[in-house]
């Protein structure tokens, strides 16, 4: 699919800090289509998984939802199996660019670093409980989350601290810090299925390397001889 370059028509704050993009993620991409056409294959190696929190642990009551977690560079040689995953990836990430660069100018913090897309679904009664996405170990400064369709119940975004409840358009992307004050929950879905995509962004990429003192749990640190201070 030939790539065209994202104009952002509309943007609104709905809180200081939260900006929703409009149709930034395009309903002509067919996503969720092309999602499913890539990992719900019975021969292809990417599939969807149970997701997890923390360091890959697995806690249904906080989080219970199925999501695919990549980057190109994850997938390993281009081939019939992870083709259109690149493709996607490429559309999404140029989306997410112009509207971090939008972002950035408003509050004045430069973003270099993208990290791998979290796609997910969520079906009747799955749900993220109220978390914090910059944490120790892991650091990120602007958080991304797209939203792909709209035709199901439940599913808002919800942000405590604000007591605010936000129900997403498909297309909308929403930008927020990703620190504790903005702390956040994907409320259970009711009816039908919630796509999205979640996307964590930095100012540079120090916290990421994989030498990186801060990037890996107190236990693995331990073990590498790396600082956990």
């Amino acid at each position: 699919m030939p790539y065209r370059k994202v104009v952002i028509m509309e943007s609104k704050t709905i809180a200081t800090g939260i900006v929703v993009y409009k149709n930034a993620i395009n309903k002509d991409w067919n996503l969720i289509d092309r999602l499913e056409a890539s990992l719900d294959r019975d021969d292809s190696p990417f599939k969807w998984r149970g997701s997890k929190v923390g360091f890959f642990q697995d806690n249904q009551s906080h989080r219970n939802c199925q999501d695919f977690i990549y980057e190109p560079k994850t997938l390993g040689e281009p081939n019939e199996y992870s083709n259109d995953l690149i493709a996607i990836h490429s559309q999404v990430h140029d989306s997410l660019r112009s509207c971090l660069n939008d972002y950035s100018s408003r509050y004045g913090v430069s973003i270099s670093w993208i990290g791998s897309f979290n796609m997910v679904k969520y079906g009747p009664g799955e749900k993220f409980n109220v978390h914090s996405d910059d944490g120790d170990p892991y650091r990120c400064t602007v958080s991304a989350v797209g939203y792909i369709n709209d035709n199901y119940e439940g599913g808002e975004l919800y942000f405590n601290h604000f007591d605010l409840t936000y129900k997403p358009e498909a297309g909308d992307l929403v930008l927020f810090p990703s620190s504790y004050i903005y702390s956040h929950a994907s409320v259970p879905v009711t009816k039908g299925i919630k796509y999205a995509t979640v996307i964590m962004t930095d100012r540079s990429s120090f916290a990421h390397y994989d030498e990186s003192p801060i990037y890996h749990s107190v236990e693995e640190r331990e073990k590498r001889g790396l600082s956990t201070s």
